[in-house]
């Protein structure tokens, strides 16, 4: 299910149950009740919302109140629903996870992650490092890695100064040589995982390509915890920013530790760590979950990070003062990721056969990740809303397949309405932003809207075909706060000349209209090309022109 939240505040309904519900097509899909505590309060509500057929789904979310509205009126109900819309389609997110030793850790997110059929999982995990200096032994001795003693064929084996991984759901050439070094085999993953693996392993341009991964091309980064690697590890490389803790002060306290794992209200309300729809049952399973034995310490969060989880004992602290454990943050057009640990396969070992927390809670925290990498090409539209009868302008981005702003391309866009009427309109390129282009439309219908972009670049080669939709609203901006507000009228008043008036002191608004200068001014703007004296009289002065060369002796 996908999990909608919706804040409602309301005013004058003390002890008054208050219903949200999410709608598809008029049908009450999912709802929550709760009672407002307060004559003036603002709740959080969260729901989980199923899924049917692979397409765009708009709902419609609603509040009322469950009594009607003949205890407590509602004067404007026009702010009481709000529209949005999902993409529900078939996808594929390629996750890349690099560690540098078999574990436990691996195996279990594997299990997890099967059950997600959009998620592919390829793995590169090194079993023999690269051997520092060659060691002779007389005339066995041999250039090749030693895990391979007596296979045939030793020539093309790797060498000893070679690593050797593991490789797990990858083409037979793909990432053949290790990690990645160049950009076409970086950028088609959506996320990459680090697990058990020290910074000086990879070289000065594969840091340099990983962070671009996450800034230019937008993709996700995820850190665990494990033996000879933790978020400190990479304070003094150029993958520091993407780390969303800040290094830690050493204080002696360096050793791992068990630890209880507290999530925080936003991994329930974001559903990213949500055991359960019901936040009453979500906190008792997570009471339910082992502790998990090895937490490294981390330092604390970066301003504009969200902190998704704490880690509680040994003396760290509890609560807020608990340190952070789970948590991310945006870096460029993507995200780094933290979890303070490499070993959560405990809440699977040591949990009930029937109990698939471990499972949730990994294929929850891939998709929440993967969700907003953006595509190849991408479309937005200015303002926060398209609205019926107004000019919207929507602004696409397209990148070739390393990613890299595609410019000179001829493209159209088809938009197709609710009633299935289709426009076709050009795309032009914008010059001060190199891979964006524009195009205009005015919806005349409110509902579902789709658009579906084709062209080719300017070498003739096709660009990918690529279908997006968004929602169209009437305008409803002028009921979003409808209470009285006196600061924004006396700026209006400000700004447009004229004054405000409180209620105790309308019986002076008679004689300030009297006293008011009530002559209006009006402009037109007439092209001079479009009189025929201009005509006349530029000839005129053309005439002058020559005649007074002409007596000049000039040509």
């Amino acid at each position: 299910p996908i999990v909608v939240g919706a804040q409602v505040d309301a005013t004058g309904l003390a002890e008054e149950a208050i219903v949200v519900e999410a709608l598809r097509g008029g049908t009450v899909v999912a709802s929550e009740t709760r009672t407002m505590p307060d004559g003036e309060a603002s709740l959080q509500f969260r729901l989980e919302v199923p899924l049917e057929q692979r397409d765009w789904y708009a709902l419609d979310v609603r509040v009322r109140t469950e009594s009607g509205t003949d205890r407590n009126p509602e004067f404007v109900a026009e702010n009481n629903q709000h529209r949005l819309l999902y993409d529900h389609r078939e996808k594929s997110y390629r996750v890349l996870y690099f560690a540098g030793r078999p574990n436990w850790q691996h195996k279990f997110m594997i299990r997890a992650l099967e059950a997600d059929p959009e998620v592919q999982l390829a793995s590169l995990v090194r079993i023999s490092g690269a051997e520092k200096s060659f060691v002779f032994r007389g005339r066995d001795s041999s250039l090749g890695n030693p895990l391979f003693d007596g296979f045939e064929n030793e020539r093309d084996l790797p060498r000893y100064d070679e690593a050797v991984f593991m490789r797990l759901g990858l083409a037979p050439e793909e990432l053949a040589g290790g990690y990645p070094t160049k950009a076409e085999e970086l950028y088609p993953y959506h996320l990459i995982i680090w697990g058990s693996i020290e910074p000086d392993f990879f070289a000065t341009p594969q840091l340099l390509l990983t962070r671009d991964a996450v800034s230019d091309r937008g993709a996700a980064f995820l850190l665990l915890g494990g033996p000879g690697n933790n978020a400190d590890d990479l304070a003094d490389t150029v993958l520091a920013p993407l780390v969303p803790t800040l290094p830690r002060y050493h204080d002696g306290s360096s050793d791992d530790w068990p630890g209880e794992i507290a999530p925080t209200p936003e991994a329930f309300l974001t559903g990213v760590w949500a055991l359960h729809g019901d936040h009453m049952t979500h906190d008792r399973l997570w009471e339910e979950l082992p502790p998990l034995p090895d937490v490294q310490p981390t330092g604390p969060a970066r301003i504009g990070a969200t902190v998704l989880a704490r880690a509680e004992g040994h003396g760290e602290g509890v609560g807020d003062n608990a340190p952070p454990f789970f948590l991310w943050q945006r870096y460029g057009l993507g995200r780094g990721a933290l979890i303070a640990t490499g070993e959560t396969w405990p809440w699977h070992l040591q949990t009930a056969a029937s109990n698939g927390a471990h499972e949730r809670l990994w294929r929850q925290t891939v998709r929440a990740l993967v969700r907003d990498v953006p595509e190849q090409i991408s479309m937005t539209h200015d303002g926060s809303k398209a609205l019926v009868g107004v000019d919207t302008e929507t602004v696409w981005t397209v990148r070739n397949n390393e990613f890299q702003p595609l410019v000179g391309a001829r493209l159209e866009v088809s938009f197709t309405d609710p009633t299935g009427e289709t426009e076709t309109v050009p795309l032009l390129e914008v010059l001060t932003s190199p891979g964006r282009y524009r195009a205009s439309m005015t919806p005349i219908h409110e509902g579902l809207h789709r658009a579906r972009l084709v062209g080719e670049t300017r070498e003739g080669e096709p660009v990918p075909e690529t279908e997006t939709a968004f929602m169209v609203d009437v305008d409803r901006r002028e009921w979003r706060r409808p209470r009285f507000d006196p600061t924004h009228l006396q700026q209006m008043a400000a700004e447009t000349g004229g004054r405000y008036f409180p209620l105790d002191a309308l019986q002076d608004l008679p004689a300030a209209l009297d006293a008011n200068d009530a002559r209006q001014q009006k402009q037109e703007r007439t092209p001079l090309w479009n009189m025929p004296w201009f005509y006349g009289v530029l000839l005129l002065v053309m005439l002058g022109e020559w005649t007074l060369r002409r007596r000049a002796g000039q040509p």
